[in-house]
């Protein structure tokens, strides 16, 4: 696993980031890590949703538009394949991960600008 948190196999994962140890214990990386390994149509969903998203946002389109909500729920939808179901801690930590760590979330697309954007924060 690479320091900007890709594995091998070119997927992003939050498990390999030295900041993923100040929000998640080793239990927890290892469970989104096995989550991440089955995830291959999750991780494409992941992607389409976030070029969609940054494609509306370069159009100036409202982020109430049907189509962008679309592309955001998509975006949900396929970040919850990447986490254990009904964990409210794991949870949590990545939410934190991903608020408090600039390098994570630029390496999981979500830019400051697509942030802003889908009101994330």
């Amino acid at each position: 696993m690479g320091a900007n948190g890709k594995s091998a196999g070119g997927s992003i994962t939050l498990v390999g980031h030295d900041e993923a140890d100040k929000h998640l214990i080793p239990e927890q990386q290892q469970q989104i890590n096995t989550l991440h390994k089955d995830a291959g149509e999750a991780a494409a969903k992941w992607q389409t949703a976030l070029d969609g998203l940054r494609s509306e946002m370069e159009k100036g389109s409202d982020p109430s538009d049907t189509k962008v909500q679309k592309f955001a729920k998509d975006w949900h939808d396929a970040a919850a394949a990447f986490m254990p179901a009904n964990d409210e801690a794991v949870h949590k930590g990545v939410v934190r991960l991903l608020h408090d760590e600039p390098k994570v979330r630029q390496d999981h697309g979500l830019d400051d600008d697509r942030r802003i954007y889908l009101r994330f924060n």
